[in-house]
């Protein structure tokens, strides 16, 4: 809502997404999908994975007051480890925007966390350089928004979020969709395989 200026989507605690809804963010030459998120319930799961394997650029979004499962670093580390582009953007609950000492220390544990996360996963690269780490509180952003008030706009890190979607966004090309269409057709053939196995047998298969 944020990122578009208007109450586009409805918001709430716990969120209400429970389906793929698609925006057109203008501004970002892009189309964002908005999904149930990989700590949902399982249904809701299933659809966002679906909905992954269509992006290019996944961003996830958690809150300053929530504890995060492993299942979401662990998304974070796969999805890096396939070389997708992907950032963590945190929700500022908490007013922790405008007290710079607790913003760090919150920053340092969400980057110590995805890293260990990552060294669990046998993922030894430096994560941490390679998700982009955002901050913003995007309850003072759709207010500047709504109100035109460019003051609260800088304030809420918003434009750090737009820079960064957008460079993240521009740096795309060909690469990145040749590595999604590989990333679905590995899958599909996985699936195929098992079929395979399960109705001829291993000596068919091989």
């Amino acid at each position: 809502n944020a990122l578009l200026g208007e109450e586009a989507a409805a918001m709430d605690l716990p969120p209400t997404t429970s389906s793929i809804r698609e925006y057109r963010w203008e501004e970002g030459h892009c189309i964002l999908m908005d999904t149930p998120g990989i700590a949902a319930k399982d249904e809701h799961t299933t659809i966002t994975d679906a909905a992954l394997k269509k992006c290019e650029l996944v961003a996830f979004v958690v809150e300053t007051g929530g504890v995060e499962t492993g299942l979401v670093w662990r998304e974070i580390v796969r999805l890096a480890r396939l070389e997708q582009k992907v950032c963590l953007v945190i929700n500022d609950f908490d007013g922790y925007v405008s007290d710079s000492e607790k913003k760090i220390r919150l920053e340092d544990m969400f980057r110590t966390n995805l890293q260990k996360a990552a060294v669990a996963a046998g993922f030894h690269q430096d994560i941490v350089a390679r998700v982009p780490l955002l901050f913003v509180d995007a309850k003072l952003a759709l207010r500047a928004r709504l109100e035109s008030r460019p003051d609260l706009l800088e304030i809420s890190g918003l434009m750090q979020v737009e820079e960064a979607f957008t460079r993240m966004a521009a740096s795309l090309d060909m690469r990145d969709v040749v590595a999604t269409l590989r990333r679905n057709l590995l899958q599909l053939i996985a699936i195929c395989r098992a079929a395979l196995a399960q109705r001829s047998g291993n000596e068919i298969l091989a």
